[in-house]
């Protein structure tokens, strides 16, 4: 959820230059789904609103039935520290579960100041343990800071959905005043702050697979003058979030979480962004209200990210507590 949060901008690292796409196909895994489809940079009723296509998700409530308007739902970014963008575009469908035939679709991107173009390849995507379907787009063209660059989905037919992003300045890797606060300077618009943990289950049989939680942090920062901001981390709760999430639906061999490395996600947006903080939240379901693709539905943007090291004061062992009236029941 942007609200909370860039997921489903996705959501989700591993070495810097390939962090996005790995974080987007971790997303098929069970702990993946249920925490990286409410990060960056949308919420999730907004992100269902797209899914669904802006055509309704029943019989019973179809305002754009008759859609003669909107031709594509496109969600996504391009992020001028990775090398590999993705970006979630679909024709707009009935129904979440219905996936449309997408053979007769080219998406390009296309770098305005050089003219120079790709043609994005498409790939499946499964979601909400596999019960929905969608189209990623990938391309590894060079996306640089403070350029612009315009996205297009097309049909055969001629219908189209297009939307132009900026992309925003670099800034300087953030640091820590304390442990506990971590300063970014020389961004103008934070679109994201989440602490990313990789774990692992560990049980008395051994290890069982890794897995990432990602924790939104963008509520708990200060923006303290135009283009500086103090994020205000709190291990503790994290940890209670993930024991919350995890012990509780453990089989009860499954006792302890170890955390094997902690980072932190920051992004700066371009002039495009939308301050989804601010908004009403019913005023974000509604296509005309916070879209920025022409002929489409949905929420296109530019950053610059940086992920930065966090493993000051770290506890790396979350015990998962057996209640005593569950022992005795035992």
């Amino acid at each position: 959820m942007f609200r909370q949060s860039l997921n489903q901008l996705l959501s989700v690292p591993l070495t810097r230059k390939t962090k996005l796409a790995t974080k987007m196909n971790a997303q098929t895994s069970r702990h993946n789904t249920k925490i990286e489809l409410k990060p960056l940079l949308f919420k999730v009723g907004f992100l269902l609103w797209i899914l669904c296509t802006a055509i309704g998700c029943d019989e019973t409530f179809q305002p754009l039935k008759e859609n003669d308007r909107f031709h594509f739902s496109v969600f996504g970014y391009l992020d001028a520290t990775a090398d590999t963008q993705i970006v979630r575009l679909i024709p707009l469908r009935k129904s979440i579960l219905e996936l449309p035939p997408i053979d007769d679709v080219t998406v390009t991107l296309t770098h305005l100041e050089s003219g120079e173009q790709t043609v994005m390849q498409d790939s499946l995507y499964r979601f909400y343990y596999d019960e929905a379907q969608t189209y990623n787009y990938l391309t590894n063209m060079e996306i640089l800071p403070e350029q612009r660059y315009r996205l297009d989905a097309k049909h055969a037919d001629g219908r189209s959905s297009h939307t132009t992003v900026t992309i925003p300045p670099e800034f300087p890797e953030p640091w820590f005043s304390n442990p506990t606060v971590l300063r970014v300077e020389g961004v103008e618009r934070l679109a994201e702050v989440r602490v990313i943990y990789h774990l692992q289950y560990l049980h008395p049989h051994g290890w069982g697979e890794p897995f990432t939680i990602t924790i939104p942090h963008l509520e708990r920062t200060n923006q303290f003058t135009p283009t500086s901001h103090r994020v205000f981390l709190n291990p503790t709760l994290d940890q209670e979030a993930i024991r919350g999430a995890n012990c509780d639906v453990l089989d009860q061999s499954l006792l302890n979480i170890y955390i094997r490395n902690r980072e932190i996600f920051v992004a700066s947006a371009g002039p495009e962004w939308v301050d989804f903080l601010a908004l009403d939240e019913v005023v974000e379901t509604f296509p005309d209200q916070i879209s920025n693709i022409e002929n489409g539905t949905g929420f296109f943007a530019g950053i610059v990210s940086k992920i930065i090291p966090y493993n000051q004061n770290l506890t790396t062992l979350i015990e998962c507590e057996i209640d005593d009236d569950e022992e005795e029941d035992e």
